[in-house]
């Protein structure tokens, strides 16, 4: 990652933004070193997806989410697990147990709606 954010500090960015959700179920931790080794390899401020999320339920008051991800079961437990060390808990959860960064990107609108309309109505009182 080093290497990459150097290599991207030639283009003369004013922010570099790791966009990967890996820190959802590493820990907002590890993607606050990741940003840390990054700043210190380049001099150039940064910031993750993960933190992204994490100033966003900040700013907003969140303190219960729903989660629905192309991921599989492992892994939307993991990300609940991490999320509750960062104080928001999760009130129900769905995955399309994908595995694999390519069928991630492949995944639709129409594919995500269903599950993201059944979660948001099993969280309504």
């Amino acid at each position: 990652m080093r290497a990459a954010a150097q290599l991207l500090a030639t283009a003369d960015v004013d922010v570099i933004a790791w966009n990967g959700t890996s820190g959802s179920w590493l820990g907002a931790d590890h993607d606050r070193e990741l940003v840390r080794e990054i700043g210190d390899a380049t001099g150039i401020p940064a910031t993750t997806s993960t933190l992204a999320y994490m100033a966003a339920f900040k700013a907003f008051g969140t303190e219960r989410i729903g989660l629905f991800t192309p991921y599989t079961e492992d892994v939307n437990q993991a990300i609940v697990a991490s999320y509750e060390r960062d104080g928001i808990k999760t009130v129900g959860q769905r995955c399309l147990g994908l595995s694999d960064n390519e069928s991630f990107g492949r995944v639709t609108d129409d594919e995500m709606r269903p599950g993201s309309l059944a979660l948001a109505a099993a969280a309504t009182p």
